[in-house]
């Protein structure tokens, strides 16, 4: 069975240590049916627990050891305690065919709820080093069951649940016998699919209730990696499935689109944080909650950074594929790629990308543009779409940049003053400073695009 190292719960002052004190028993009771089963499959691991601010949750399937720090404990039990709250305060009862954003201002009861996920989200992805506001909705000294007595006790069983998911995928990697060495996304997607087997295959039929409540705790540990996507998104990436496609292909296996309590679970999870981040909920109805977090998945899948209308700008790190270095070493110029589209299951490209060749060989003949054949996909008749660009180094960042707004407003002579246009791109290119590979995402409205091109030095912003 596990061997657990927690010498780091000795000093540790957050009082995720609560949590950290039943991880072990979480991974047998989140299935207790298969209690014997894990003895077999895994006679023998190692968890180490790790007090440290900074996200960590891996596993070294050779030495069967699994690392899960404080910033994980305290970033699901927060979690847990918030989206439990906003759920039974303002979304238990909404009608999945009038799917809108609440104002939680309005509801003060939720206040604790919100501060204490707005400091949780912020000290994981802005890697804060500190500690567990005092005041804030705190775990106390638990006990997991599936049959909780008390709000509280619920909330942490949830969390419990949810970190035992967790680790139950990082476990599957043993199981499974994955090299580390040699991560890929049907690895992961095999992991998820072991994890959620292990969590509800053997339970009885008969077990609604116990199926629920596994279910919540699956869907808040999926809805956390989705979550840390909307804001802060993540370069293309082949040794992980797309956090949305996570989300609802592992819920699907186990509960049908009519099962409102889980669904509608996530919907208001997606919902708030897609407010939170300044996005535009799609002014939709539907027939299910089920559809709705369809459609939020296939509008995430579009769009790498921001879909709903975020008015934001965001520079990473990219690490090219193969394909992509082929781009780069076979074209000067400009290249429109396609990109995988959800919602058509085949590579798209940008409604405007087309145009725009033709736009620059008219004004910038020299330049040379060469785009992808795959069909184009415009989501509003408004906005201007470019999807995925790749920049030799013969175009400059800022080049490329004078050249969209150019091009932009050239296409909104005449346009109604009321019309909100927003530019959706994503370009590739390579730092002048550092020759490392970068990819800036813009989505936002074509004044935004002007201003900060107007405020922003080159030199400052690209290294140039």
């Amino acid at each position: 069975m596990a061997t657990i190292d927690n010498r780091a719960l000795e000093k540790m002052a957050s009082p995720a240590k609560y949590i950290f004190e039943h991880l072990h028993e979480a991974i047998i009771r989140i299935a207790p049916e298969r209690e014997k089963d894990l003895k077999n499959e895994l006679a023998e691991f190692n968890i180490i627990y790790d007090d440290t601010f900074k996200w960590k949750l891996d596993v070294d399937p050779v030495n069967k050891e699994l690392h899960i720090s404080r910033k994980v404990v305290e970033v699901v039990w927060s979690s847990s305690y918030s989206y439990y709250k906003i759920y039974k305060g303002a979304w238990e009862q909404l009608d999945p065919t009038a799917i809108k954003i609440i104002d939680l201002k309005t509801k003060p009861r939720l206040k604790p709820a919100i501060n204490l996920l707005v400091w949780a989200y912020s000290s994981w992805l802005d890697e804060k080093n500190g500690e567990w506001p005092p005041e804030f909705p705190s775990p106390h000294p638990v006990m997991f069951t599936e049959q909780p007595s008390s709000e509280s006790q619920l909330i942490s069983d949830l969390s419990l649940g949810a970190l035992a998911f967790m680790l139950h995928h990082e476990l599957s990697h043993i199981v499974l016998h994955h090299d580390a060495k040699a991560p890929s996304v049907q690895c992961e997607n095999d992991a998820d699919h072991n994890a959620m087997s292990w969590i509800f295959e053997k339970l009885e039929l008969n077990l609604n209730d116990k199926k629920i409540f596994r279910g919540l705790c699956c869907s808040i540990a999926l809805s956390i990696i989705t979550v840390r996507d909307i804001y802060k998104p993540t370069p293309r990436c082949y040794t992980h499935p797309a956090s949305y496609d996570r989300l609802t292909n592992c819920l699907s296996m186990y509960f049908p689109p009519d099962n409102d309590k889980i669904w509608g679970f996530v919907l208001s999870i997606l919902v708030y944080h897609i407010a939170d981040s300044y996005y535009k909920i799609p002014e939709k109805t539907y027939d299910s909650f089920y559809d709705a977090v369809q459609d939020i998945a296939n509008q995430l899948s579009i769009w790498p950074s921001t879909v709903f209308g975020l008015k934001s700008l965001a520079i990473d790190d990219y690490i090219p594929s193969k394909e992509d270095e082929a781009i780069f070493n076979n074209n000067g110029g400009i290249a429109f790629c396609a990109r995988d589209s959800r919602l058509q299951n085949m590579p798209v490209v940008g409604a405007n990308a087309k145009h725009f060749a033709k736009w620059l060989h008219i004004n910038k003949p020299e330049i040379s543009v060469k785009v992808d054949s795959s069909p184009s996909l415009a989501l509003h008749a408004h906005d201007i779409w470019f999807a995925l660009v790749f920049l030799a180094s013969d175009i400059t960042l800022p080049i490329f940049l004078n050249l969209v707004a150019s091009y932009v407003y050239d296409q909104l002579k005449g346009a109604l003053h009321n019309d909100k246009s927003n530019v959706h791109f994503s370009v590739v290119y390579k730092d002048g400073k550092s020759s490392k590979m970068k990819k800036m995402n813009y989505d936002g409205p074509v004044d935004g695009l002007k201003c900060f091109l107007d405020k922003n030095s080159a030199k400052i912003f690209f290294n140039e």
